[in-house]
């Protein structure tokens, strides 16, 4: 019973010191007195508590202000954010990205690296990128004397969050891979792995912070295929509270292509990006939207090698769905109504309280503007708004799932 006791104690413990974390990271600054108040602790607990987070340099004690009190100041307590940092890595089929941030978010290093010379080889691409770490960002400058705390890594496809492993990626790697146990054994601190969208969802609601209090977010990116994630509870900093879901496998059009799935018409058979020029590719002519035409034949895609083929085509689909081109327009209308039903079931479905929309295919203003209206009809389409940190969350976005990881833990630096 008394092993069994402590067990409890110690969960008890490690719960209200992440409580105190996160609220202190949500409020920015807050005294002593009002951490106990919003967590129902005695004001001897929080102070015992919060000084043992003093002494191990996670929290300090800041500016005073005027209590309500005659004479008194209060202490007012925040995350101490510069003493640490988080490492976050994104990893596709064409390159990785590295994001070095300290626990504000504030980005100490961001770069991109090609991977396609790595052929999907698990046994390349990690070495790879473990060496990228050790000499870019921890035997460098970049982090001075903070303390690295965790690891966030993203992927695509399927990943066992508890045990650390992308299961399936869609072709990033061949097979299974233990990311978590690697990076672990690399730089001996707390690692996680989590897909790519829920790792987006994980950052667009914890940058967003107290606005998401008491709200289940459904996440929604569009290009060059379509990802989403769902808040399964109101616990926004938690990681764990975000579930990846098929949207992009329901059923748009049951006769429709066949999907990687099994299915055949699923809505990523009908708006993914490589369904769209198929579909435009068998009609553009010099005669029938010439602009398209010698954009994809007169000249050189970009040489962006972190970019796929199918992503540099649509960049002049774009362009000529601004200027009007017909046949574009046609083909957007019918991905905008798909798309527009697929979302709007989805809502019905699942009752979020907010849907956020983000990707590539929405800096586009006219088709940003055409999606809204495919949904102006809907009853619930208030709840439909953009992301404010479009195409930036899948650099951070690991690295807030570290942030995250390091909270869950209570607090727990690594030796």
């Amino acid at each position: 019973m008394a092993a069994k006791d402590g067990i409890n104690m110690l969960d008890v413990k490690v719960r209200n010191r992440r409580s105190i974390l996160e609220l202190v990271y949500q409020e920015k600054q807050i005294p002593r007195k009002d951490i106990a108040a919003c967590l129902g602790l005695t004001p001897a607990a929080i102070t015992l508590i919060t000084n043992d987070l003093i002494q191990e340099g996670i929290l300090i004690e800041t500016a005073k202000k005027e209590s309500s009190a005659r004479g008194r100041r209060e202490v007012l307590l925040e995350i101490n954010s510069s003493k640490f940092c988080v490492i976050g890595i994104s990893i596709t089929k064409n390159h990785y990205e590295l994001t070095c941030t300290d626990l504000s978010t504030k980005t100490l290093y961001h770069k991109k690296f090609r991977t396609i010379d790595f052929h999907h080889d698990a046994g390349l691409i990690l070495p790879a990128i473990q060496s990228t770490i050790q000499t870019d960002i921890l035997s460098s400058s970049v982090i001075g004397k903070k303390k690295l705390l965790s690891i966030g890594i993203c992927t695509l496809g399927l990943v066992n969050i508890d045990r650390g492993l992308s299961l399936n990626s869609y072709g990033v790697f061949h097979g299974s891979v233990d990311l978590g146990a690697f990076f672990r054994e690399a730089f001996h601190v707390p690692v996680i792995v989590t897909n790519n969208i829920v790792s987006c969802a994980h950052a667009e609601a914890f940058l967003q912070n107290s606005s998401m209090q008491n709200k289940r977010l459904l996440f929604i990116k569009y290009g060059p295929g379509i990802g989403s994630a769902l808040m399964t509870s109101d616990d926004y900093f938690n990681v764990y509270a975000y579930d990846a879901i098929q949207l992009a496998h329901m059923v748009s059009d049951p006769n429709g292509r066949p999907c990687i799935c099994g299915n055949h018409g699923c809505l990523e058979t009908i708006v993914g990006y490589e369904n769209i020029v198929s579909e435009i590719s068998n009609l553009v002519s010099p005669d029938f939207s010439p602009e398209l035409y010698h954009a994809w034949n007169d000249t050189t895609p970009e040489d962006d090698v972190y970019e796929n083929t199918v992503t540099q085509k649509m960049i002049p689909v774009f362009k000529a769905y601004d200027h009007g081109d017909n046949l574009v327009s046609t083909e957007f209308n019918r991905v905008l109504f798909h798309m527009g039903t697929a979302i709007k079931n989805a809502i019905t479905l699942l009752n979020p309280d907010s849907v956020i929309l983000y990707g590539e295919a929405f800096e586009h203003r006219k088709f940003r503007n055409a999606f809204m209206q495919e949904l102006s009809a809907y009853t619930k389409s208030q709840k439909v708004n953009f992301s404010d940190y479009n195409m930036q969350l899948e650099g951070i976005g690991p690295a807030t799932t570290a942030i995250s990881l390091f909270f869950l833990s209570g607090g727990v630096i690594p030796e």
